[in-house]
Formats: structure tokens, sequence, C-alpha cells
């Protein structure tokens, strides 16, 4: 009987000392690492540093628990890549040791084609700058949950309680997949990224952005010149586009239906460049909507302007907000739109409309050497021409 009880006993904490404890990350990986989901009670990896991995491929495997402690990373170099592989039953998660934004988050460096995302649950990210990028000439450093600079695809993801930006794709990245991700609670943008990664196989629709600072898919341009030298089309989106800094394009720019758009402050839209074609394509069901990031006020950003020899084609767009000033861009009109320059630009507006601009012009054009050609089939449209 007694030995029965010992047995008994004994069996109880063999069974007991199986259950591993959480493993500590190391500071750096250079050789492939699989993390596996061997603590059923919890948190299978502990991070206490800044991780980075180097010349290697880290895979997370599904149900995979990591907690990171205070102002720690998980960065991807150039020469590295990461396959984070949750399902819907089992995501993967990286958390925070503490409430509130306590680890700095995730960056991705390399263009490898093996870097995916998916099914992660990432939060408590953004403790401290974690990323850096150039924009229109400045340096802009930003908090953040996941960046890419490089080239990651991002599917089934959440991102909650950011103190900056939730997703962040830098002006080298590329784009790839980005599908039904979720982004909330944070600090700023659920999205910014370059302008230039805008492509028409890139849609938000499937996406949902909600509790966010600033609920915006924010787009920047580079240089001092604020230049987006790759063709642009821009998609509906469940949430409006916010032009940060001003965008001059220097290719081709589409604006699908139904795309509401918002531009900060003295900024503008606008094209200097002869090859550049704009196609603002609303629909009367779906109209185009640009106005100013304040919406009330008049004279708030500078306007559209189509300018060098660019042509553009408007239907349906609602345009709002502008006029405040272009110096500099042979612009005489405060208006909503201007179309410009001594070159032959051309634009056609129908079923247009604009309001709370700073003067009596809709539209001005400046004629220059008489070739610029503006055609208005928008009834209650304004012109002014020089």
């Amino acid at each position: 009987m007694y030995a029965v009880v010992i047995l008994g006993f004994f069996s109880g904490c063999k069974k007991k000392e199986e259950v591993p404890n959480p493993s500590d990350l190391p500071c750096t990986i250079n050789s492939d690492m699989v993390l596996t989901n061997h603590n059923p009670n919890g948190v299978d990896y502990v991070v206490g540093c800044e991780v980075e991995v180097s010349g290697a491929l880290l895979t997370i495997e599904p149900g995979v628990s990591i907690l990171f402690r205070n102002n720690t990373s998980l960065q991807i170099a150039d020469n590295a890549a990461i396959s984070i592989n949750g399902t819907e039953s089992e995501p993967v998660t990286m958390h925070g040791a503490e409430p509130g934004m306590s680890w700095k988050g995730m960056l991705i460096l390399s263009n490898d084609t093996r870097n995916k995302i998916n099914h992660l649950d990432i939060r408590n990210t953004g403790s401290s700058v974690f990323f850096s990028d150039v924009f229109g000439g400045f340096i802009y450093d930003a908090k953040i949950a996941i960046g890419v600079s490089g080239k990651a695809d991002i599917t089934n993801t959440q991102v909650n309680t950011c103190g900056g930006i939730g997703i962040m794709y830098g002006s080298q990245a590329s784009v790839t997949q980005f599908y039904n991700n979720k982004v909330s609670g944070c600090v700023l943008y659920p999205v910014m990224m370059y302008a230039g990664n805008l492509t028409p196989g890139l849609s938000f629709m499937n996406s949902e952005f909600k509790q966010n600072g600033e609920n915006y898919i924010a787009l920047y341009a580079l240089s001092s010149n604020t230049e987006v030298n790759n063709p642009v089309t821009v998609n509906e989106a469940p949430v409006p586009y916010l032009a940060y800094t001003s965008i001059d394009f220097h290719q081709n720019v589409t604006f699908m239906q139904g795309v509401e758009m918002r531009v900060s402050e003295d900024q503008s839209l606008r094209s200097l460049d002869n090859t550049t074609q704009w196609s603002i394509n609303g629909t009367a069901a779906k109209p185009v909507n640009i106005k100013g990031k304040n919406e009330s006020l008049a004279g708030y950003w500078n306007g559209i302007l189509v300018g060098g020899a660019s042509t553009g084609t408007f239907t349906h767009l609602n345009v709002s907000g502008g006029g405040k000033d272009f110096t500099g861009f042979n612009v005489p009109f405060k208006a909503n739109i201007n179309v410009t320059d001594t070159y032959e630009s051309s634009l056609t507006v129908t079923n247009c409309t604009s309001s709370l601009n700073t003067s009596g012009c809709d539209v001005g054009v400046r004629t220059g050497n008489g070739n610029t050609t503006f055609v208005n089939n928008s009834p209650g449209l304004s012109a002014c021409v020089d």
C-alpha cells in the first residue's frame, strides 16, 4: 500500500518536471533556427535584448508565443529572412512583458522572398524609435510595430497597442502581399508608406483599421522636391489616404473610384513632368474626394497642379480646401485645381465639384505660350484664365 502511494507521488513529480520552461532567445541568430510551440502552459520564448537575425532564416511555427521585455526588438538583417507560420487556430503571438508600449517592434531589412508574416498577433510595440526614412528631404524617425525596408508578405495579422505606426513600408520597400490585416490602438497611423509603393494590385479593402490616433493610410515622398518616380495607382480603401508630404508625380497617376484622400497643411498634389498623365476615375455612385486634413478650412492646402506638359482627365472628382499657395511654380491663382506652365499642359474635368477655395477660382488656367488646354464639362465649376 505504501509503495503504491510513493510510486504515485514520484510519478506526479516526474510529470511536472517534463513541462518545459520558456527559452531565452539569443541576441544574435546567425544560423537557421526554428522556434517551436514547446510550452503548453504559455510563453515559449523570452526576449531580453535587441535580437538580430543575420545570414540565417528564422522560422516560427504555429502557436509560438514570444514575450518581449522592455525596450527590446527583433531585426531581420539585409542578408537574413523570417517566416512566421501562424494559423487561424494557432496564431503566433509577440507581446510585451508590460502593458502599453513596452518593446520596439520588428524591422525587416532584407528583400528575401522567404519573408512571410501570416497569422501574427503583435502587441505592446513602439516603445521608442525603430525606423527612419527621408520624408520630403528631412529625416523622419518612427515608432512602429512592423517596419519593412525590404520585402515581406503580411497576411492575416493583427497589430494592437502601438506607440506610433502599425505597419510601415520604407522608400526601399516592395509591398508584395497585404491581405486581411487588422490594425488598431496605434497612436499614429495604421499604415504609412512611400507613395511610389501604390500599385494596381495593392488593395487595402480586405483589411481593417480602427481606433488609431490618426486613422489614415499615410503617404510620403522622398527628396526635398517631394518626387515620386514610380507609376501610382490609388485604389479605394476602408479609411482615407493622407498625403503627409506634398507629392510630385513624375509618372502616370490614377485615382480609382471611391478613393478618399486628405492633404496635410501647406502641401500639394502636383506634376511638373511632361510624361505624367492624370486619371481620376470617380463615378456618380463612388466619386473621388480630395480635401484638406482639416476638412472645414478653406485654403488649408495648396491644391492640385497639372503642370509641365502633363495631361489630365478628372471625372467625378470633389475637391475642397485648397488654394493656399503655389509659390515658385508659375501659378498665378489660388485655386483648388491649377493647369499651367509654359508648355502644353491639358486638363479635362467632367462632373467635378469644387468648394472651400480661397478665391473665386475653382480652376486656375495659365495659358503660358498659348498651348495650355482646359476643357470644362462640369456645370458650376468656375475657371480663371491668365
